[in-house]
């Protein structure tokens, strides 16, 4: 992998030195300044990248919110 990471939403570039983390929704949510129900019907049509199960927990990656982050803010900018 060239320095970066396949997210549910595309390519997300890996945040280097940093080990990825998982985050519960609540963190997720004080990250991207979102809803709960925005998020998580943003998921569900694939516009957010998907959790993952571990256990009863519901988790997600931090790269690949970060990524999302990033995205956005490329978008905003008028880059892609």
């Amino acid at each position: 992998m060239n320095g970066e990471q396949k997210t549910a939403s595309g390519t997300a570039p890996a945040v280097a030195g940093l080990p990825d983390r998982l985050l519960r929704l609540p963190a997720v949510l004080l990250l991207t300044g979102r809803g709960r129900t925005v998020t998580l019907d943003d998921v569900k049509a694939g516009r957010f990248p998907a959790p993952i199960r571990v256990g009863r927990a519901t988790l997600w990656s931090e790269r690949e919110i970060q990524g999302w982050i990033a995205d956005r803010i490329r978008t905003a900018r008028g880059g892609r």
